[in-house]
């Protein structure tokens, strides 16, 4: 189970890098992972925080998506 949810966390890092990197080719000059206009993008503009640091809490946060979906998947093979 413990090498199936660092799969699907993996799994979650590339999507949200895939997604993130066509979003921004599509839509801004310059590459962030981060939507600049969200809440969490405003505040850390707002705050002028490192964009090495902005990379690293997109790549958890996605790590925790693809966790949260394994999980969920897990979930739903046991109630059949």
């Amino acid at each position: 189970m413990k090498k199936q949810l660092f799969k699907s966390g993996t799994n979650g890092i590339l999507l949200g890098l895939a997604v993130s990197m066509v979003m921004f080719l599509i839509l801004a000059p310059s590459y962030m992972p981060l939507n600049p206009h969200s809440a969490v993008g405003q505040w850390i503009t707002s705050h002028q925080i490192h964009g090495s640091i902005i990379l690293a809490y997109c790549l958890i946060t996605w790590f925790a998506i693809g966790i949260l979906f394994e999980v969920a998947s897990y979930i739903f093979r046991k109630a059949e």
